[in-house]
């Protein structure tokens, strides 16, 4: 489900109707559903929007990263990214709003885990475009120093 920033009601009420009808074409014939609104008309760029800035910090990138694998306790992630618990918990917050994670106790600790493998490669998309912007960026830079060449 998406989480589409203002609508938390509205969200609730589709999870609640997608609840009781299980099937995915029943759900995008409904009208005035959060999801097909999101999927099919002019409220998907603010949605991409949303989910971009949910995954606007260094911290929640390295969250997401740390979770690709499987369940991570909350006490490993703390030690991974070397943050006190209450900003840690304020990151796995805005993640799970945004539903890119998922927490579940087990023999009394909380687990992460990614609520969908598909922000995996999304964040390897970012990764390849990002060193090709900056190997791009790099030969101008260099080509530049060199300047023109003197005979």
């Amino acid at each position: 489900m998406l989480y589409v920033s203002g609508t938390d009601r509205s969200v609730q009420l589709c999870t609640a109707w997608c609840n009781r009808h299980a099937t995915e074409n029943r759900h995008k014939e409904r009208k005035g559903c959060p999801v097909s609104e999101v999927s099919n008309g002019p409220a998907l760029p603010e949605a991409k929007s949303d989910l971009f800035r949910s995954l606007g910090h260094p911290v929640r990138i390295r969250v997401l990263e740390l979770l690709a694998d499987g369940p991570v306790r909350v006490s490993d992630l703390r030690h991974a990214t070397d943050l006190e618990a209450s900003n840690l918990s304020q990151h796995l917050g805005v993640l799970r709003r945004q539903r890119l994670i998922v927490s579940s106790r087990a023999d009394g600790q909380i687990r992460y885990r990614l609520s969908s493998p598909e922000v995996l490669p999304l964040l390897a998309v970012a990764g390849t475009l990002l060193r090709s912007t900056l190997q791009s960026t790099s030969l101008q830079l260099f080509e530049a120093d060199a300047g023109p060449r003197e005979n």
